[in-house]
């Protein structure tokens, strides 16, 4: 039997004719939304300075996340952490990171080739396996290698102007046999290889060996010089500037220090200690040579 009845043609819906109050609930869902069709526009306003997280170890809905002036985002493993760095090191608004010029939170730098210094001509440098150099003035100075310490070019210097009660050279520690104190001459007894005073009449306690160069009480250790300059304005007496130092004949003000006076008498022992720099300081150099006055 043949249809009967009419067919209208298509009409077209105008636009902004179809309103949300059109849809059921769930109609929309993201497949009729082609891809980067969402705008920033159409995503609701966020705070100032603020950024979109997910602010959770798991899948979820965003949050934001204001960030102040320099802040930064910091993954805690649960979520994100905004914070500024702090302690040692901080950082500008610019990116800018600086660290603090006293470093507390540094144990140790252990690489190789590793160079320390003010410039390329301050340094000190390990640029070889097991070695330190020490450069000034762009010159290698000083070397420390497997057999020590190493002048590889310049001087070693000796302050010859002390301060009071300040000794400046060679010193080496040693036991006190008895107190002892500074500016005293001693020579080593090598029955208990200990210091003790020195004195120019008796054989048993020559020769002068050392210097103390510092206070030291009997049978403790202490530093003593074996060659260089030696201050003290209250144990030394005036001497004669220029004048020669020897081993003491007896104590002066009860200390044995050295006396400019050479022994004479038969059965004293003569040796050179060295020469007063000032009435207060003295050069210290033990003489090899020890005379007995006969």
């Amino acid at each position: 039997m043949p249809l009967r009845g009419r067919i209208n043609a298509p009409s077209t819906v105008a636009d902004e004719s179809v309103d949300s109050a059109a849809y059921v609930d769930d109609s929309i869902d993201t497949a009729h939304i082609a891809d980067a069709q969402v705008t920033y526009a159409k995503i609701q306003d966020v705070a100032a300075n603020s950024i979109l997280v997910r602010d959770a170890n798991s899948s979820g809905v965003l949050t934001a996340k204001a960030l102040a002036t320099t802040n930064i985002i910091i993954g805690d493993g649960t979520g994100v952490t905004i914070a500024s760095l702090s302690g040692d090191a901080t950082m500008a608004n610019d990116g800018a990171v600086t660290l603090a010029a006293a470093q507390t939170n540094v144990n140790s730098i252990l690489a190789a080739n590793v160079v320390i210094g003010e410039d390329a001509q301050t340094k000190l440098d390990f640029e070889t396996a097991n070695e330190i150099h020490a450069y000034a003035d762009n010159a290698e100075r000083v070397k420390i290698d497997s057999t020590g310490l190493v002048m590889t070019s310049g001087n070693i210097t000796i302050n010859s102007g002390t301060s009071d009660e300040t000794a400046s050279g060679i010193v080496a520690s040693f036991t006190a046999g008895e107190d002892l104190v500074r500016g005293e001459v001693v020579y080593f007894k090598a029955g208990d290889s200990k210091m003790w005073k020195a004195v120019a009449t008796a054989s048993g306690t020559m020769p002068v060996v050392a210097m103390a160069a510092a206070d030291v009480s009997a049978d403790a250790a202490g530093l003593f010089l074996l060659q260089g300059f030696l201050q003290d304005n209250g144990s030394f007496p005036a001497y004669t500037v220029g004048g020669r130092l020897y081993a003491p004949e007896a104590e002066t003000s009860s200390q044995n220090v050295p006396e400019q006076t050479q022994p004479d008498s038969d059965g004293d022992f003569v040796q050179d200690l060295g020469f007063a720099v000032t009435a207060n300081i003295i050069y210290f150099k033990p003489g090899e040579t020890v005379v007995e006055i006969a």
